[in-house]
């Protein structure tokens, strides 16, 4: 600092202040001595301010607003420093918090190092350390106001229509309160303005209102399509009504925007140049065939029927043989002659006769306003004749044998005997024809022993033909089998009849039988056991010779060979065995 010159004492003053030093010590009490000295003429005084001030503890008390911006927060006492929502309160001081919410808050609660509180105003914990809390706010909850509409305004697109069209509508509108649903209601009425004589209400139509805090604008668009119950020629108003699901409402009507056309009465029914026309050709029963039908109408939309029958007869001599059913048809209004056409198919009925020729007619008729015309097509179908049936019976079969016949099939017939077919044909039919046969005779091993064919012509109604074949030798034992087939139109052979079984069946052949004969050599010196006998082919026979007393079996002979006394012989022809014997000792 300087000292400004002086030539005579002058009073003057010094301001300013002094930082504490951290070393201090809380709760001492100190002094305050200072000394004013100057440095070029050295001079100076010393002051002491005693117990000038004692050293206090401070603690910082922070606050925390949740959300930022929400709102601000006051204490009680008032803070020895510091900032908002940062301030110093020497140790110990109990403080009180206020919490004061920004518009569009509420307060909540508190949180922190204090009691957790809704109240307003609340107690901090005793200021002995650092503190911190947090005050809570949400936001205010504004309900909307009582629900309400105003300035509906409902416009149909006005002019002419016909019944069945769609009319656009626009329907603005003003709306405050909650959001909900609503209904929108629209009927159609006669009368001039104020009174309105509802003719038709259509279904609700359900619409939405969002939320408003104050009169909004709003807009409903659509259309509606004008029934069949309205009236051609008169004018309708609109009347629609706008309502919440919480009961408020507005209505507005629109005055004479809608006239339905008035629709010409279409003249009395009539059909002209009617023109049935059917595919002509040789048909078989059974078949379909196509028809096309050109003809002019005129008069109101209705059903109709068109029928069809079939006859024979010259022009103009129609005699009726089948009707088929009505077919169903339908005419579209026409105010003038209009030109249709039917097309379609029937099936020829078994009723018909085969080689006849048919005409074709047809009735179209309309049904409520009664009109009709026939036309017929002459002699275009006719009915292919019937192929011929053929009809017949194999009406015998006979297997001979030994002289006799037995009927097939036969059993037990005796091995090695000669078979001879005798196979018996009737036309079953009304007429002459000519009867064919042919069969197949197998062995037991599948072998063809007998293929055998013939034709034989001109037989009556109901009359037989007795076919023989030849002869063939049954030499194996077991099932024979045959396969016979009884035919008619030798041209092109048709197969009436046929039988695939068993023909006979042959006894196992003869067993052959041999005889045994023995001789002694020299006689009586000995005897051979069997002596003799008959025995079936293959049979295999052993013999023994016995000796007499003085006496030695020697060697067999014959039919027979060896030296011991027992030897076996196969009974494969007649047989002869001599027994030689010896004087005992040679």
């Amino acid at each position: 600092m300087e000292f400004p010159a002086a030539g005579d004492w002058e009073t003057r003053g010094l301001e300013g202040n002094i930082t504490l030093p951290d070393v201090l010590e809380y709760g001492q009490t100190y002094s305050v001595r200072a000394k004013l000295e100057t440095l070029e003429v050295p001079t100076q005084e010393t002051d002491t301010d005693w117990s000038a001030f004692d050293i206090t503890e401070m603690e910082l008390l922070e606050v925390k607003i949740d959300p930022a911006g929400a709102g601000h927060v006051t204490v009680s006492p008032e803070p020895a420093g510091g900032i908002e929502h940062n301030w110093y309160f020497p140790h110990g001081t109990v403080v009180y918090v206020t919490a004061h919410p920004n518009p569009g808050y509420i307060f909540k609660s508190w949180s922190g190092e204090m009691t957790d509180t809704t109240a307003i105003t609340a107690p901090v914990y005793p200021m002995t350390e650092k503190r911190t809390i947090t005050a809570h706010f949400e936001s205010e909850v504004v309900p909307p106001p009582t629900s309400d509409i105003r300035n509906f305004d409902f416009r149909a697109e006005a002019g002419t229509y016909d019944l069945g069209d769609s009319v656009p509508f626009d329907a603005p509108y003003e709306y405050k309160g909650k959001a909900q649903g609503g209904w929108l209601t629209v009927s159609l009425g006669t009368g001039v303005y104020p009174s309105f004589f509802t003719k038709h209400t259509f279904p609700r139509t359900r619409v939405s209102f969002d939320e408003a805090m104050d009169w909004t604008s709003g807009r409903l668009t659509g259309s509606f399509t004008l029934p069949t119950t309205l009236e051609a020629g008169q004018t309708y108003n609109v009347r629609a009504k706008l309502e919440t699901d919480d009961g408020k409402q507005e209505t507005d009507t629109d005055w004479g925007v809608i006239t339905i056309r008035e629709v010409p009465t279409p003249p009395k029914a009539d059909i002209k140049d009617f023109d049935f026309r059917a595919t002509g050709g040789t048909y078989d029963i059974g078949d379909k065939v196509p028809f096309t039908a050109p003809y002019d109408y005129k008069g109101k939309a209705q059903s109709g029927r068109l029928t069809i029958s079939l006859g024979t007869g010259v022009y103009p001599s129609f005699f009726t043989k089948y009707t088929f059913s009505p077919i169903s048809v339908s005419f579209n209004e026409a105010m003038d002659w209009q030109g249709g056409v039917i097309n379609g198919q029937f099936t020829l009925p078994s009723t018909l006769e085969p080689g006849q020729t048919y005409s074709v007619r047809a009735k179209l008729e309309a049904i409520s306003d009664y009109t009709q015309e026939t036309d017929t097509d002459w002699g275009v179908i006719t009915i292919r004749e019937a192929p011929p049936v053929y009809k017949g019976t194999i009406s015998k079969k006979q297997l001979e044998y030994d002289g006799t016949r037995r009927s097939i099939p036969v059993s037990s017939v005796p091995y090695g005997k000669r078979g001879l077919v005798h196979i018996w044909g009737r036309n079953d039919t009304g007429t002459t024809q000519d009867l064919g046969i042919h069969w197949l005779v197998y062995d037991p091993d599948g072998v063809l022993v007998e293929d055998y064919s013939d034709w034989s012509y001109g037989h009556g109604a109901g009359k037989d033909h007795e076919f023989i074949g030849g002869r063939f030798d049954l030499d194996k034992a077991g099932t024979y089998r045959i396969n016979i087939a009884l035919s008619m139109n030798p041209s092109d052979p048709e197969i009436v009849d046929t039988y695939y079984g068993t023909l006979c069946t042959v006894g196992a052949p003869p067993v052959e039988k041999y005889d045994l004969t023995t001789e002694v050599y020299p006689s009586a010196r000995g005897y051979v056991i069997p002596s003799s006998g008959t025995y079936d082919a293959g049979t295999k026979v052993t013999i023994t010779a016995y000796s007499y007393s003085g006496w030695d079996f020697n060697y067999w002979g014959g039919d027979a060979s060896g030296i011991l006394s027992s030897t076996t012989i196969t009974m494969d022809s007649d047989k002869h065995a001599k027994a030689y014997f010896r004087l005992k000792g040679l």
